[in-house]
């Protein structure tokens, strides 16, 4: 539905972000909080896992260690893309690629930033109606790195 509403021009129903952002500390801060909300969805599970194993371990070291290579797992991509963006040049190719170009079709206008989106939400949206899910869930690759999970965690603790 998301992807149908991109590329229709709608947007998500509820945002529209037009103006620069703010750089004061409060705007910095309002800032941080949405972008929490906007993540909870889809940190939540994951983290609630994470939790429940740290609890489970046998040892507070161990759930402490658990909860550290979580953390550091989803902080350190951010910080390593976020370096090596901000040291690019602001006319550099990176940078207009990311603010992608205006496509034109008869009267029908989408930037090419928008069209990618919406592809890849129409993509997974009939990914998950066709159950591809469940496919990708039981592939012996999954099961592998399962496997690697467990070898990982038995040896730490």
């Amino acid at each position: 539905m998301f992807g149908i509403l991109i590329l229709l021009g709608k947007g998500i129903p509820g945002l529209s972000i037009r103006a620069k952002p703010s750089t004061t500390l409060i705007g910095t801060f309002i800032f941080g909080i949405v972008f929490a909300l906007s993540w909870s969805g889809c940190i939540g599970p994951v983290l609630g896992f994470a939790l429940t194993m740290a609890a489970n371990t046998q040892t507070a070291f161990g759930g402490g260690l658990l909860l550290l290579v979580y953390t550091l797992g989803l902080l350190t991509p951010l910080i390593l893309v976020s370096i090596f963006i901000d040291k690019l040049p602001r006319n550099g190719k990176i940078w207009k690629i990311m603010q992608g170009k205006l496509i034109t079709i008869g009267t029908w206008q989408v930037q090419s930033t928008q069209l990618i989106t919406a592809v890849m939400f129409i993509v997974l949206g009939i990914m998950l109606l066709l159950g591809v899910d469940v496919l990708l869930s039981s592939s012996p690759i999954i099961s592998k790195i399962f496997d690697i999970e467990d070898w990982i965690l038995n040896s730490v603790l």
